[in-house]
């Protein structure tokens, strides 16, 4: 599953997928609760 987060990542992240990645990390413990929405942030800037 971690990989499939990778394969997204590489792209240009909508919001929804920038959600859904930062999600499905939080559920692997890869990010903390509290860290969900700098993922989301993250990812949006990096990808558009």
């Amino acid at each position: 599953m971690i990989v499939s987060f990778f394969a997204k990542a590489t792209n240009p992240a909508t919001s929804d997928d920038a959600a859904a990645i930062c999600q499905e990390m939080r559920t692997f413990g890869v990010i903390a609760r509290n860290q969900v929405g700098l993922c989301v942030s993250a990812i949006k800037s990096q990808g558009g």
